[in-house]
């Protein structure tokens, strides 16, 4: 069966048609694909706003059920009521896939959960002590760090790779259980490693020139292999999170999702609270010795997890018969997948809010912050300003996650049956206002708190919560069985390859042009302005994620309907690859410069130019 055929079969097993149970006879397939299709016309236009899917039930309902068109078994255009059993069935039809519905807060869910917090937990903690390790005992510059950091992120642009290995190969009959312990092991044996890299850099004396050269390369090694097993691990994990909310029925469909994002966000508690207590405030000199640190990080994150990921991931196991053994074949599937006008548009809205809502004057946001907690730019170090440290790190993660879980809550009980645009719409502005009017205030020096700011940062914060859900809530509604994994990579590398690159053109962009840092350091009435500027700057760059809500679907029967009948276009393949493989180009080949010695200087490669 070519590849095109293998589409087809495929689509025809998720298309809406096919997922009608229905008890129609043999005779009556185009009647029945006839009302499947009235009722999506109806039900697009449907108000779909009540949280008790009150909204998505078609509209007599309420009135009792009308058997007017049942003689030629269409509704009547007069009530958009289907009557009888074997007609539309909200209930029924609302799962995308067979399999009931699992609860993340129970033994059924445990093993999820798990992979959840270890794939979580070993990729922040990790990323968070990596500077003790390449500053104090490799003696790598603070630039060299930055860019060493953004390598060793690189792995994660993978996913759609491995997306799609996972979905061609299963591993021991599963398609994500396997490949989550996979990552897993991988990530737990490659910190043992670092550990006793770092018990021998700690325990050093002196050595050779060739000696250093070659233990920086080897941690180097091992932390690339530890970010890509915390890669198998999150693909899993978010690919399973999104089968398994697809088993739940349409106004309970996302359930699962908040609480997979409620387990994240925790583990993300966890992992700040870690790095607090290894590391400390001040990551030069670290609380704990870094090969402590790491073993601990394996017992927590890889010793615990895997015997109840072992033991509670419950998964079917993929016949023989169903794997595809031909890559290239699933490639070409998968590339006619993105031809999808419902695929290639979440992926733009996906892209788009990744893009603007991190775009940030990071110079900028430390004036104010050191405005906000009364202190002042001490001194000047090549054009750079210096701040005192006057702040809680812990405080303020604690904060934005506390924040982040809020708005988790907040959509799974009020939005989760609501128009997507109203729920995302909330992004950017809860992004944007609380800071704009934090920046007002402290920069015309009419209010400089602290505790004002952090506040406002909280309200920001939730924004951020928002937009966890934009990679998460729409895919679910057009992720084609047996691409699932290669549709969620895709996404996660476009977004990390939009986030390596903003990181690599921060020195390019910044707010220090619109004011003069001389003029910080006293505080005067021309840099308040300046960085005012500056900001709103930022904020109205922010404020383009705006048009990326037009690409957005109504409503999960939108999506779907979109997804069925919206049609391809053909250059969308071309386009995805094409910006996939240019700021891949971009971010590796910006890295790399900074370790070059005649090139480190550039701004592209976070030097402050070249004299």
């Amino acid at each position: 069966m070519g590849a095109h055929d293998c589409f087809n079969s495929h689509f025809q097993q998720r298309g809406l048609a096919g997922r009608m149970h229905s008890d129609r006879g043999a005779g009556d397939e185009d009647t029945a694909s006839k009302s499947v299709f009235s009722s999506f016309q109806s039900l697009s236009i449907m108000s779909l706003g009540d949280p008790a899917c009150d909204s998505q039930r078609p509209h007599a309902a309420a009135t009792g059920p009308s058997t007017a068109g049942m003689e030629s078994g269409y509704p009547d255009s007069r009530n958009r009521f289907i009557a009888g059993e074997r007609f539309y069935n909200h209930e029924m039809l609302g799962s995308l896939r067979k399999g009931g519905e699992v609860t993340l807060w129970s033994l059924d869910g445990a093993g999820l959960a798990a992979a959840t917090f270890s794939g979580v937990l070993s990729f922040r903690a990790l990323r968070d002590s990596m500077s003790p390790l390449l500053i104090r005992l490799l003696g790598l510059s603070s630039e060299h760090n930055d860019a060493m950091q953004r390598l060793v992120e690189l792995p994660m642009t993978a996913s759609v790779l491995a997306g799609l290995l996972s979905d061609a190969y299963p591993l021991l009959g599963t398609r994500r259980k396997a490949c989550a312990m996979l990552g897993v092991t991988i990530s737990a044996l490659s910190v043992l490693v670092i550990a006793g890299l770092s018990a021998c850099l700690e325990t050093r004396s002196s050595s050779t020139q060739d000696a250093e050269i070659g233990l920086t390369f080897a941690c180097v090694s091992c932390i690339v292999f530890a970010s890509l097993g915390s890669l198998l691990t999150q693909l899993s994990v978010h690919t399973r999170t999104i089968e398994l909310s697809q088993q739940e029925t349409l106004c309970r469909r996302g359930g699962i999702q908040a609480a997979y994002l409620a387990v994240r966000e925790l583990s993300q508690l966890v992992a700040a609270v870690f790095t607090f207590i290894t590391v400390g405030d001040n990551s030069a000199f670290p609380k704990m010795k870094h090969s402590s640190a790491m073993l601990a990080l394996v017992g927590i994150s890889a010793l615990v997890p895997l015997p109840i990921i072992a033991m509670c991931w419950n998964e079917g196991v993929v016949l023989r018969a169903r794997i595809d053994s031909r890559l290239c074949g699933h490639v070409e599937v998968f590339w006619r997948v993105m031809q999808q006008k419902a695929v290639w548009r979440i992926v733009a809205f996906t892209s788009c809010f990744a893009l603007f809502l991190g775009v940030q004057f990071r110079d900028s946001v430390t004036v104010v912050q050191t405005w906000a907690d009364g202190g002042n730019v001490t001194h000047i170090i090549e054009g750079d300003m210096v701040f005192v440290e006057q702040g809680a790190p812990l405080i303020a993660r604690c904060v934005h996650e506390g924040a982040m879980l809020v708005s988790i809550l907040v959509w799974r009980l009020v939005f989760m049956n609501r128009p997507w645009r109203q729920f995302f719409l909330l992004a950017p502005l809860l992004q944007i206002v609380p800071r704009v009017i934090s920046s007002v205030l402290i920069t015309t020096d009419v209010v400089r708190s602290l505790a004002l700011y952090r506040i406002l940062e909280g309200v920001a914060s939730t924004g951020a919560g928002v937009a966890a859900f934009a990679n998460l809530v729409p895919l679910t509604e057009i992720a084609l069985e047996g691409c699932e994994a290669a549709t969620v990579g895709l996404v996660l590398t476009l977004q990390s390859l939009i986030r390596a690159f903003l990181d690599t053109t921060a020195s390019l962009v910044r707010g220090g042009y619109f004011y003069d840092v001389g003029d910080v350091v006293k505080d005067t009435r021309s840099s308040h302005w300046g960085v005012l500027a500056s900001l709103l700057t930022s904020y109205g760059i922010n404020a383009l994620a705006l048009a990326g809500l037009f690409l957005l679907p109504l409503q999960k029967l939108d999506a779907q309907q979109e997804r069925a009948f919206g049609g391809f276009s053909t250059r969308a393949s071309s386009l995805i690859a094409a910006a996939t493989v240019a700021l891949f180009s971009f971010s590796l080949l910006a890295n790399a410069l900074s370790f070059v010695p005649g090139w480190s200087c550039l701004p592209i490669a976070g030097g402050r130019g070249c004299s």
